[in-house]
């Protein structure tokens, strides 16, 4: 029973250890997030309107041009695939339909000979 009692204690202990670092952890996101904002703030009060303007354009240009580039990447990979498909299909080159056109007239020709219409 007091083995028990030990290990019960035991994971409390750990438990309250645990929560004592979470605490702790949450503090210093805390301070973090803080000193962000101060820090980004500090960042707006040096930047003037033209210069917040050219840092806005240049990243909405960098978005424009990485959405374009995906789009397009989707698009010549639907493409490839849509010309692989059809290489599958019809990639038999006209000599060989012909080859394969005459053998089965050959057949077809014998057919008719052995049922008699020749």
């Amino acid at each position: 029973m007091s083995d028990r009692i030990a290990e019960q204690e035991k994971r409390i202990a750990r438990h309250a250890e645990r929560e004592a670092e979470l605490k702790a952890c949450k503090k210093i996101i805390k301070e973090i997030k803080e000193r962000k904002e101060k820090l980004v703030e500090k960042a707006r009060n040096k930047i003037d309107n033209t210069e917040a303007r050219q840092f806005i354009l240049a990243r909405w240009e960098r978005t424009l041009y990485a959405t374009v580039g995906e789009f397009f990447a989707q698009y010549s990979r639907a493409l490839r695939s849509s010309l692989e498909n059809l290489w599958e299909k019809y990639h038999q080159p006209l000599h060989s339909i012909l080859k394969e056109r005459d053998a089965a007239s050959v057949e077809l020709a014998g057919y008719l000979m052995e049922l008699g219409y020749e």
